[in-house]
């Protein structure tokens, strides 16, 4: 009985597979080339059939009493997912389930209009060439100083690192076979940096940005230094199966430098926000992290001095945290 159950089951699913793997090599239905990743719906005589056209993985997987089919990825759509399933169960019958999403968060392609978004070229997992995409990633971490600075002892905070991917292209060569490949990118990143005090505060003068010592009447206090950047990476990508290992340099264009205290005096809370701190307008960094499909952690060294002036303490940054994304 399991088995006759298995065979009504496995009958409509293995078509299917069938089909997709026909098809892995077609290039051209009907006489027209396949130029997208939609699937081909045929349904006669009370059957539907579904073409497949150059997936980039099938899933079969067998249950006690169910069978299911994954097909993740078609030409031309790195992010369609279609997955069907059914099983017989006691009490309940034939179940069957079917679900179609072609929507990844990491995945925008900002520069074109959503009804384009089908043909946009594939990301490094599926093939070689070249690739490009938005809102690859995300990065947050702890930002501290890279060497001792008199006078400053930093408190690193959560978030005090933070880096949202803007645009990202490169050339990739993946072996589907191997599992195995490597790629190099570059992409525009805006970033974010905030470097705590508690011992000494930040102070703004016409040609420097001092440190002083937090006024008696003051408890509780901090002194934050902040600034934002938009950065060019160029990084080496070394992928064996679904881990990738990456590193490399990275020129900042860094702005909107400011300053914010928080203390307290007689009980009250008060901030003070200074704006317009001097910062050399360039700097880099160098950068590499470790990534398991959208998860990774990074770690970026900055040996440049980041506050303008003779006068400035040497500020360097050093930043650890997490990955979320494609990088």
């Amino acid at each position: 009985m399991l088995l006759d159950m298995k065979r009504l089951i496995y009958i409509p699913l293995l078509a299917v597979a069938m089909t997709t793997a026909a098809q892995n090599t077609a290039t051209r239905l009907i006489g027209r080339e396949i130029e997208h990743g939609n699937p081909e719906i045929v349904t006669k005589d009370s059957v539907r059939r579904i073409t497949f056209y150059k997936p980039y993985e099938v899933i079969l997987k067998e249950g006690e009493n169910s069978v299911s089919i994954t097909v993740k990825g078609l030409k031309g759509n790195q992010d369609y997912r279609y997955t069907y399933e059914t099983g017989i169960y006691p009490g309940s019958g034939t179940l069957t389930t079917e679900r179609v999403s072609d929507f990844d968060f990491f995945n925008w392609d900002i520069l074109r209009r959503p009804e384009e978004r089908r043909t946009k070229k594939p990301l490094p997992n599926p093939r070689k060439g070249f690739f490009y995409g938005g809102l690859k990633y995300l990065m947050l971490g702890w930002a501290n100083t890279a060497k001792d600075v008199t006078g400053m002892s930093v408190s690193p905070r959560f978030c005090s690192d933070l880096t949202i991917n803007v645009f990202q292209w490169g050339y990739a060569s993946y072996s589907r076979k191997k599992r195995v490949g490597w790629s190099v990118s570059a992409s525009l990143d805006w970033s974010y940096y905030s470097l705590r005090s508690t011992d000494n505060r930040f102070v703004r003068t016409n040609d420097a940005t001092l440190l002083q010592t937090f006024p008696v009447e003051w408890s509780s206090a901090s002194s934050a230094f902040r600034y934002n950047t938009f950065t060019l990476p160029v990084r080496l990508n070394l992928r064996l199966d679904e881990c990738r290992l990456y590193a490399g340099p990275a020129l900042d264009f860094n702005f909107n430098g400011r300053i914010r205290d928080k203390y307290n005096v007689a009980g009250d809370s008060k901030k003070d926000r200074t704006p317009d701190v001097r910062l050399e307008p360039f700097s880099f960094h160098v950068e590499g992290g470790l990534r398991w499909k959208t998860f990774g952690i990074y770690c970026k060294w900055n040996p440049c001095k980041v506050l303008k002036g003779g006068a400035s303490p040497d500020i360097q940054t050093i930043s650890f945290g997490f990955i979320l994304g494609d990088i």
